[in-house]
């Protein structure tokens, strides 16, 4: 190929190259970004079900979502399981834990983080501590005492 015809090839690739970035930013600009799609939480104590995909984006956070499923006898655990956040942050004084209180016929827990998920029955507070150790990201103080 004669280097005139060379240089008109790379002229009309790079032509093309820029001409479809320009595009391409424009296009992708358009959709939000995943950050802006998932809702950044006020509080880590909700009273509904989180979004999969919002669940998902915490949980690759390191944080633990502790879903709570409880009945009308169910309600006495309440206060106790508000108070998990703060009890259970990092060794940085972090909050981990975002707990969704949900309505429901019986009182159960999904406890679900990176260390994997587990459903736990609960009869009393008590049965929340040691699973709660064991699927934790970032083990606190307060898991020492727990036998796991």
């Amino acid at each position: 190929m004669k280097k005139l015809t060379k240089q008109k090839i790379l002229v009309l690739v790079l032509a093309i190259t820029m001409t479809f970035s320009v595009f391409g930013y424009a296009f992708l600009s358009a959709f939000p970004s995943y950050e802006q799609q998932t809702k950044l939480l006020d509080s880590f104590i909700i009273k509904e079900k989180l979004s999969e995909d919002v669940k998902e984006y915490y949980i690759s956070l390191g944080f633990t979502v502790f879903e709570f499923y409880y009945n009308k006898s169910g309600e006495t655990f309440l206060g106790s399981i508000e108070e998990l956040p703060n009890q259970f942050t990092t060794l940085d004084n972090k909050i981990q834990i975002i707990i969704e209180e949900i309505p429901n016929e019986k009182t159960y827990v999904i406890l679900t983080s990176l260390n994997g998920e587990e459903e736990i029955n609960i009869t009393e507070i008590s049965d929340v501590a040691e699973p709660l150790c064991k699927i934790i990201m970032y083990k606190p103080f307060e898991c020492l005492n727990v036998s796991s």
